[in-house]
């Protein structure tokens, strides 16, 4: 009888050890935690580390364009516990990581935000004098990551144009994060050759110009808000 009480304790014993062992099977994981968002200026990407998590199925990696994790987007779900970021914007910058398991999703991460310079590093290109070089590879959306820092300030693109070539000048809306922008086309003159249009939606472009004579021309790009700041991607393709 003694033997086969202490048999009952000891797989008692074994059950209890059993389910403290494996509760966290049941659990979902806890919020990662160490997470960092690195910009690379050598490759443009963003590098993001986190600690890595026992018993993990995958990683929610979110970003948006605020401290707020609850409005931000998915963007992909790694299982290892690093992500390199080739596709954000200058405007959202702000990351977030899950876990995942078998029990369910944790709770976010602490929000950090990326140490991506305030791009205008062609600045100062605010005057004709002064604008940058954008050299065109034909039949490509050849673009430049620019910024409207500090509200009022204004740069200045110059390409060279050739009549066999028609050019498409645009920002999209979804890559643009400050209103009202405005694009003028001059010659080197500062003779207007064409404008964009000023919409509230953020979208601007100049469509299927061409010039009627070789030479270069300078793009200029300000906002009508004299209070707006923002970032926004430019594209000037030629076309024949």
């Amino acid at each position: 009888m003694k033997k086969i009480f202490s048999g009952f304790v000891v797989l008692g014993c074994l059950l209890v050890l059993i389910l403290c062992t494996s509760c966290s099977f049941f659990e979902k994981p806890d919020a990662p935690s160490g997470l960092t968002a690195v910009y690379n200026e050598v490759d443009d990407y963003v590098e993001l580390h986190w600690d890595n998590i026992t018993g993990v199925s995958q990683y929610e990696v979110c970003r948006g364009d605020n401290e707020d994790p609850k409005t931000f987007t998915e963007i992909a779900d790694p299982d290892e516990a690093w992500y390199d970021d080739f596709e954000y914007d200058y405007y959202n910058r702000f990351y977030a990581v899950r876990a995942e398991n078998n029990a369910g999703t944790s709770d976010f991460s602490e929000v950090v935000e990326a140490n991506i310079p305030d791009h205008d590093a062609k600045e100062p290109n605010n005057d004709l004098a002064n604008a940058t070089i954008l050299t065109l590879v034909d039949e490509e959306p050849n673009d430049m990551h620019l910024s409207i820092m500090p509200a009022g300030d204004i740069d200045c693109l110059k390409f060279y144009a050739g009549t066999d070539h028609g050019f498409n000048i645009s920002i999209n809306a979804n890559q643009c994060s400050v209103n009202n922008i405005q694009m003028t086309l001059v010659d080197e003159n500062d003779n207007v050759v064409a404008t964009g249009v000023a919409g509230s939606d953020a979208v601007t472009e100049i469509l299927e110009w061409t010039p009627s004579q070789a030479g270069y021309y300078i793009i200029k790009i300000r906002s009508s808000d004299i209070n707006a700041t923002g970032y926004y991607i430019i594209y000037v393709t030629p076309w024949t």
